[in-house]
């Protein structure tokens, strides 16, 4: 009898002991912390409908949709699983600066599928995180646009950032890799600190395609400490641009369209420039296939090649003599080089 009394009881604890944690990982999933026990019916469901979801943790869902104001983005984030490939499509203009640190999340304001901007940020912020994308969105506000670093890996396609007052456009920095596609970048910066419409810094890489990049505060382009900037695409012969892949930076009132500074390598194809160009401290601006109209100052040992290919107005100054044989030499003019 003894026995059988603790056979019981053992059974017993295991019982309560089961309900109670069945009843913990209900609770884990209702709070929303593990995104891979929420199963879609259909592509998208509103973020907060947590009851919905909680269905089967064999089929995590691939995309949420956020109602802005109501609803916010930086908590669907904050849900998605690591390692999870996942996109957050935003309806409405989102009063919210938002981090990513999660690998494979995409946000996106082309909910409808018909290549128009229906949602929009304050700022979004990138650190090490690959396989970002920001698309489709109207981001503006009192940060900066999008904000690359520490490593992150970020496409950056189709926005509309502009008119942000703490920062640049789009910023790349510390390591950081943005491919930069179809936006238009525009109003964004404070001269003071010589922010840009893309600035990039710190080993940072950004491949730049079809954007256009006009009257940001300090300059349309600033590239610095050994950083890369790549404009445009290289044509095979016999093929034609596509005039959508043509960059276009234009800077009317601020000090330069581009700065290349402090080992800064620039390379330019199929460009459009209005607006002064600068390159300083030890960098490089190779340009082929590019308007320029501006004026260049190259200073500090920098160096410089246009190809014959460059077309224009204005004309080179160097405050330095220290360029290789083949590259241009001071004050000579666009396109047709010639003693001063």
């Amino acid at each position: 009898m003894k026995h059988f009394i603790k056979f019981v009881s053992f059974i017993g604890l295991l019982a309560v002991s089961h309900f109670a944690y069945a009843g913990s990982i209900n609770r884990t999933f209702v709070d929303g912390d593990i995104l891979e026990a929420i199963h879609l019916n259909e592509a998208t469901t509103a973020i907060n409908d947590n009851d919905a979801r909680i269905t089967n943790i064999n089929n995590p869902p691939v995309s949420v949709v956020v109602n802005c104001p109501m609803e916010s983005v930086q908590q669907a984030i904050n849900n998605v699983k690591h390692g999870l490939e996942f996109t957050i499509f935003i309806i409405g203009q989102c009063n919210e600066s938002v981090s990513i640190i999660k690998d494979g999340i995409t946000l996106s304001g082309n909910n409808d599928g018909d290549g128009t901007i229906d949602g929009g940020l304050t700022e979004v912020k990138i650190k090490g995180a690959q396989r970002v994308r920001v698309e489709y969105l109207n981001i503006t506000g009192a940060g900066a646009g999008v904000l690359v670093e520490e490593g992150a890996s970020v496409d950056i396609v189709k926005n509309n950032i502009h008119d942000n007052t703490g920062g640049d456009g789009v910023g790349v920095f510390n390591e950081g890799f943005a491919r930069v596609e179809f936006n238009i970048i525009t109003g964004n910066g404070r001269a003071t600190l010589f922010e840009a419409g893309i600035e990039l810094g710190s080993g940072s890489t950004v491949l730049s395609r079809g954007n256009m990049i006009n009257n940001n505060v300090y300059a349309a382009i600033a590239i610095g400490n050994m950083s890369y900037f790549r404009s445009g695409l290289r044509i095979p012969s016999g093929e034609t641009l596509d005039p959508a892949d043509k960059d276009t930076f234009i800077q009317g009132s601020g000090n330069f369209a581009v700065d290349c500074f402090r080992k800064g390598l620039c390379d330019f194809r199929n460009t459009d420039v209005t607006g002064n160009i600068s390159i300083s401290g030890l960098s490089n601006l190779d340009v082929e296939t590019t308007t320029i109209n501006g004026d260049i100052v190259a200073s500090g040992g920098s160096g410089l090649h246009l190809s014959e290919s460059v077309t224009g107005s204005g004309f080179v100054f160097c405050v330095t003599e220290a360029f290789a044989s083949d590259f241009i030499q001071c004050r000579v003019s666009i396109p047709t080089p010639q003693s001063p």
